[in-house]
C-alpha cells in the first residue's frame, strides 16, 4: 500500500504575522521550508513535492531546494482566516487528482523526519482483519498535565472543569493528546469531499511522538526553542 502514488503539499503564505517571514527565516543556517522539502524528498514516498504558497520569494527558496510550483495559489486564499482544507483542495485541483494520498505540511514543520513521514503514510494505508484504513492520519502528543483537572478563572475565581475529575489522582485519568500540526497525511478521496468541513470530520487515526520531538512554531518564543533544540538537541 506504501507504493500507491502520493504527493506532499507544502503550505506556505508569506504573510505571517508573529513571526514576520517565518517560512524562509534561517534556522540552523537554512531556510525553515527548506528542512521540510528535503525530508519529504528524503523519505522517497511522493511522486511530486510541491509548494502552494502566493509568495514569489518562499517559492524560489523552495525549489531551490527541490520542489516543485505547478500553480500560485491565490490571495483568497492566503489571508489570516483561510483554513488548511481549502488550500489543500485548492492544490489538489491545480496538480491532478490521480493521486491516491496526499501529505500536508507547514512551511515551519521543521521537526519533520523520513521516518515519520513513512510511518504516518503506513497508519493511513494499514488495512487487515483488526484494521481498516484510516481517512486521515495526525501527529499527536499527549498533554503535559491531565486537561480534567484544569479551571477557568472568572471573576478571580477558579471554575474547574470537571469537580470530580479534579479530586481524581493523576494516574486514574484517562490520557489526551493534542495535535501538534506537524503534518497531516489524507486519503486524497476523503480530502476532496467537500463535506468534510473539518479535520474533525475525517476517520483519523494519531501518531503518537514524544513531546521532545516537536515544537509548533507559532511565537518568537518557539522559534527561540526550536533553535535551542537544532544546537543542543535538548528542550526545557
Amino acid at each position: 500500500m506504501l507504493q500507491n502514488k502520493s504527493i506532499a503539499i507544502i503550505t506556505a503564505r508569506g504573510g505571517s504575522k508573529r513571526i514576520p517571514r517565518k517560512n524562509i527565516k534561517l534556522l540552523s543556517g537554512k531556510p525553515a521550508v527548506a528542512w521540510v522539502v528535503e525530508a519529504s524528498l528524503n523519505s522517497g514516498l511522493f511522486d511530486q513535492v510541491v509548494i502552494s504558497t502566493e509568495d514569489a520569494e518562499i517559492a524560489k527558496v523552495a525549489c531551490e531546494f527541490g520542489a516543485k510550483r505547478p500553480f500560485i495559489r491565490p490571495q483568497e486564499l492566503s489571508d489570516d482566516h483561510t483554513g488548511t482544507l481549502p488550500v489543500l483542495r485548492h492544490a489538489i485541483r491545480n496538480v491532478g487528482q490521480e493521486y491516491e494520498t496526499c501529505c500536508c505540511l507547514y512551511g515551519t514543520s521543521v521537526f519533520v523526519t523520513p521516518e515519520l513521514l513513512i510511518e504516518g503514510k503506513r497508519l493511513l494505508c494499514s488495512e487487515s482483519d483488526y484494521e481498516r484504513s484510516a481517512e486521515a492520519v495526525m501527529c499527536a502528543v499527549q498533554f503535559e498535565h491531565p486537561p480534567q483537572r484544569g479551571f477557568y478563572i472568572s471573576n478571580d475565581r477558579c471554575r474547574f472543569v470537571n469537580l470530580n475529575d479534579f479530586n481524581s489522582r493523576t494516574q486514574d485519568l484517562q490520557a489526551i493528546y493534542h495535535d501538534v500540526g506537524l503534518f497531516y497525511w489524507f486519503n486524497t478521496k476523503a480530502l476532496i469531499d467537500e463535506t468534510k468541513r473539518s479535520l474533525a470530520d475525517f476517520d483519523v487515526a494519531p501518531l503518537v511522538i514524544p513531546r521532545s520531538a516537536v515544537v509548533d512554531i507559532d511565537t518568537e518564543e518557539d522559534w527561540i526553542e526550536a533553535e535551542k533544540i537544532f544546537k543542543t538537541g535538548i528542550r526545557d
